[in-house]
């Protein structure tokens, strides 16, 4: 899923269908878009969630970070069901860096693995943010994921 706000233009946002090994496996895919800000240029954002399997995982990161081409700022942010030793990992952080913490995501009522990440551009500078406080409970009654999230610094980027 990716969300924006009014305050932004979007494009070319659309999914993409992951190959799968089997006709039983679950279909795979991202979402892909593209935001700006007037005056500033497009930011491609990514949002997938990688499967079970670590061959299909690597597969997968491999076929998504060879379909974003181009030089533009890319955020990548998902599910990797890995954590950095694994291979999706390291292929998505072969051109992109993590802004988002070492803190455990997973599983959202006693966290000990790091599955949520968000990768973004060297030319997207991470903004320290604001711890917020959420009741434990909530989380584990909405999802099995505690949240992950960066704030960017845009600024650098705009156009004069």
């Amino acid at each position: 899923t990716l969300m924006s706000s009014l305050r932004v233009d979007a494009a070319n946002v659309q999914h993409i269908p992951l190959k799968v090994g089997g006709r039983f496996q679950r279909q795979r895919g991202y979402a892909l878009g593209q935001v700006r800000r007037p005056g500033y240029p497009w930011v491609s954002f990514v949002s997938i969630h990688l499967g079970l399997e670590a061959a299909e995982r690597a597969r997968h990161a491999a076929a998504l970070m060879k379909a974003l081409t181009g030089d533009g700022p890319l955020v990548v942010a998902g599910d990797l069901n890995e954590g950095p030793d694994g291979q999706a990992w390291m292929t998505v952080g072969r051109r992109l860096r993590v802004v988002t913490g070492e803190a455990p995501t997973f599983p959202a009522t006693n966290p000990h693995r790091r599955p949520d990440a968000i990768f973004a551009s060297p030319t997207l500078p991470a903004v320290p943010t604001v711890p917020i406080s959420l009741d434990p409970a909530d989380l584990a009654s909405a999802t099995d994921h505690l949240p992950v999230w960066v704030d960017l610094d845009l600024t650098g980027l705009a156009n004069g």
